[in-house]
């Protein structure tokens, strides 16, 4: 890395749309050691850093986003639901601890995405109580979803890394209690 420049270093940057009157456009450097300075006599990673919030997104962009969010949701919950249905309905698919855990993390999952799916039309209904019902349910099964997938990488540990078998007793009843355990105290300690 170039420092300690005695003459300063301009650097011009094109902006490919105009910048109005009203937005911020500031040069910045970001200096990994200090993390607050800002100087600009050495040559380091320059951004351009402007303020798009005041910029709204096209309806017809948003129009798009939202049937790309609603069919990629709808799809993932058809084959969800589909795996439920399949470890459910056949007992030995669902012995082993593996496929115990895989119908929670796809439970979990399930009731995001559909919650997901409802949550414009639960809005419609203008009730404050129901809002922030749905939200704090949705809170709770991102967080039982990310509960579940830890909890499924720390069997893979115990199972691939850990050579020898280590018997846990009641180890599901332990992996239900913090899977669906944690995230619920997690979200009401977050609502309260």
């Amino acid at each position: 890395m170039v420092r300690n420049l005695t003459d300063r270093v301009v650097v011009t940057l094109r902006h490919q749309t105009a910048t109005k009157p009203g937005d911020k456009v500031q040069c910045m450097f970001w200096d990994f050691q200090k993390m607050t300075s800002c100087l600009c006599d050495h040559l380091t990673h320059f951004a351009v850093l402007l303020d798009v919030s005041r910029t709204p997104i096209g309806e017809a962009d948003s129009q798009i986003l939202t049937v790309i969010s609603y069919l990629g949701c709808g799809i993932s919950a058809i084959f969800l639901g589909i795996t439920l249905l399949t470890y459910l309905s056949f007992e030995k698919l669902r012995r082993d601890y593996p496929s115990k855990i895989l119908i929670n993390l796809s439970a979990a999952l399930l009731g995001l995405c559909m919650l997901f799916l409802l949550n414009s039309w639960l809005s419609s209904f203008s009730n404050y109580g129901l809002c922030i019902a749905t939200a704090a349910t949705l809170h709770y099964f991102l967080l039982a979803s990310f509960t579940w997938m830890g909890l499924e990488a720390v069997h893979m540990y115990l199972a691939l890394v850990k050579v020898f078998n280590i018997y846990v007793p009641s180890y599901i009843l332990k992996f239900c209690v913090a899977g669906w355990g944690i995230p619920l105290v997690m979200s009401a300690w977050s609502w309260l």
